[in-house]
């Protein structure tokens, strides 16, 4: 086993059974990196639902006072399908009070992180074997992928490497290697070290976006800063590979408004219709986790 060097950057991986097995993984995936270390937290059976059992927000504080990273590395969710206790009494599964403190709970976690100036890469779930149970997960993905967005967070989106050609879930597929291997685990949820390894794969691609030689770094230059374009409507810059505001400052304006292709739309403009946000991560219609965030509008009633 290669050491480390005395002074390496530290990922700091958290979350439940998956976020054990993924920092397995990274350590497989990071063994010849001297400069990086892989620090392990995970606490099976846990998640933001059951913060009687373990709360990551509590966590989370004690781990940026009492344990030093450089970045964190966050899989959850599996434990999350249950009820939740609120201020207001107690709430079902994705229920509208359910959402409200899942929610909050999940903005207070990445908030307490960003106010440290602690990059944070955060897995997105795979499919499940069961049917149901793979409808709540990519709901409660969903609202990962929001929570990330809105407080800088980067979102790894892994769930389209685990389906088969009709988009459904399958417990084979290709490895780093090309090969057709055992993915999945006889749960149906978890996934095999083969399956770990390329998320790890995934993971260092953001991960690499941070960790310059043998530095990590939170800092980001915006590319529009001080031109015109700045000014145009567009997300916030949230991160580096999630959204890039080069890659949204497209033309925004009205629905049925001439192209005025020498003139800029500013955000001072009342008049212009800007795109809402949750529309950003709709998932691909047909693909098998459009919900919640991703599901469609309805047709108006005739």
């Amino acid at each position: 086993m290669i050491e480390k060097e005395p002074d390496a950057k530290t990922v700091l991986v958290v979350g439940d059974s998956l976020a054990i097995d993924l920092a397995k993984a990274l350590d497989r995936f990071y063994a010849s990196e001297t400069q990086l270390a892989i620090v392990s937290k995970g606490v099976g059976s846990s998640g933001f639902v059951r913060d009687d059992y373990f709360d990551w927000n509590a966590a989370i504080d004690d781990y940026l006072t009492n344990q030093p990273f450089d970045l964190l590395v966050v899989a959850i969710g599996i434990n999350d399908r249950q009820e939740i206790r609120a201020a207001d009494g107690r709430h079902q599964p994705l229920t509208p009070g359910w959402r409200l403190e899942y929610e909050r709970r999940l903005n207070l976690f990445l908030s307490k992180v960003s106010e440290a100036q602690k990059p944070v890469v955060w897995m997105g779930l795979p499919p499940m074997r069961k049917t149901s149970y793979s409808k709540a997960m990519s709901q409660i993905s969903s609202m990962h992928r929001l929570a990330a967005f809105a407080n800088g967070a980067e979102y790894v989106d892994i769930y389209e490497r685990f389906v088969d050609d009709d988009g459904n879930y399958s417990s084979y597929g290709p490895d780093l290697n090309g090969q057709n291997v055992l993915m999945r685990k006889s749960d149906g949820i978890h996934l095999s070290s083969a399956g770990s390894d390329k998320v790890a794969f995934f993971i260092d691609k953001v991960v690499k976006q941070f960790y310059r030689g043998g530095e990590i770094s939170v800092a980001v230059v915006d590319p529009l800063a001080e031109t015109d374009v700045y000014d145009m409507l567009r997300p916030p810059f949230q991160g580096i590979a999630q959204i890039r505001k080069l890659e949204l400052a497209g033309a925004v304006r009205e629905l049925g408004a001439k192209s005025k292709s020498q003139e800029l739309v500013l955000a001072t403009k009342p008049e212009v219709m800007a795109l809402p946000v949750d529309q950003l991560f709709a998932a691909p219609q047909g693909r098998a986790d459009a919900f919640g965030v991703g599901e469609a509008l309805e047709e108006p009633a005739e």
